[in-house]
């Protein structure tokens, strides 16, 4: 039960994720953490009580035992280090995909990001109060990844699932596919054409989301620049209404990203 404990309270916190404002850059730096801070919170609770749990099922001990050997500990690294070896190398291969992606991060390892990130939970916790000046940068969308990760590797472990955990780039490829064959399949209910012609228009609708100016159109009805506080807010750059508009097919493909539990990585995906 404490595995999908942990996957459902996971699938929320993503979910509410992909779906709210972006962190807005302020000028004060403090602000900028006050916007991450309800997010940051839980991710770090998630990663935390996924790790403990994995290592509880592996070394075959009750979670109380292990905090007590272990003192409660709240670092991230040093319940990483803890891990089976194998379980490093799938949340290490989740990890280098979600970089890949994320380039601007620039933490190559899991382990390096942990070692950076895995002690500051109580610092951001208190953030609040005691400012942001000791917490350390962090990244939402990469704990949320190190968290499923470590889940799926308890529903392997747990449930003796032989499904591999998808990185992120797999979930993207699919995700993306299964959008633009959505749309492809409502013309073929319709009446509008064959099995060759929706494989033509599969085809014609994958080389468009390659195009430069469709990619940075798409990722513009895929960002949410809405207030954290004041909440819906107009358009704020004029550039965007010079983009070329979308027709109506990759309409319907950009509307199922932006609903789904990938926006912020697609946001990123098409501004490369």
């Amino acid at each position: 039960m404490a595995v999908h404990r942990l996957d459902s309270a996971h699938r929320i916190v993503n979910r509410l994720w992909q779906a709210a404002p972006d962190i807005q850059p302020d000028l004060v730096r403090e602000f900028e953490a006050v916007q991450a801070w309800p997010w940051i919170s839980n991710s770090y609770q998630l990663v935390e009580q996924s790790l403990k749990l994995l290592l509880a099922v592996r070394q075959g001990v009750p979670v109380p035992e292990l905090d007590r050997r272990l003192g409660r500990s709240h670092d991230l690294d040093k319940l990483f280090a803890e891990q089976e070896d194998d379980d490093k190398e799938e949340v290490s291969r989740a990890w280098e995909s979600f970089v890949e992606l994320h380039h601007y991060i620039g933490v190559r390892t899991v382990r390096d990001f942990l070692d950076s990130v895995g002690g500051g939970y109580v610092k951001w916790r208190y953030m609040l109060l005691e400012g942001a000046q000791s917490v350390p940068a962090n990244h939402i969308g990469a704990l949320l990844e190190i968290a499923q990760a470590t889940i799926a590797r308890l529903e392997f472990h747990v449930f003796s699932t032989r499904r591999r955990f998808p990185t992120v780039s797999e979930r993207i490829k699919a995700r993306l596919s299964d959008a633009i064959g959505q749309v492809c399949n409502g013309h073929l209910v319709s009446g509008e054409g064959d099995t060759e012609d929706w494989k033509r228009r599969y085809a014609r609708l994958h080389d468009l989301l390659r195009t430069p100016q469709i990619r940075l159109a798409a990722s513009a009805h895929l960002d949410n620049r809405d207030s954290p506080t004041r909440g819906p807010q107009p358009p704020p750059n004029p550039y965007a209404q010079r983009l070329p508009q979308l027709e109506p097919d990759l309409m319907a493909i950009v509307d199922q990203l932006r609903r789904s539990t990938e926006r912020k990585n697609f946001l990123v995906y098409f501004r490369r």
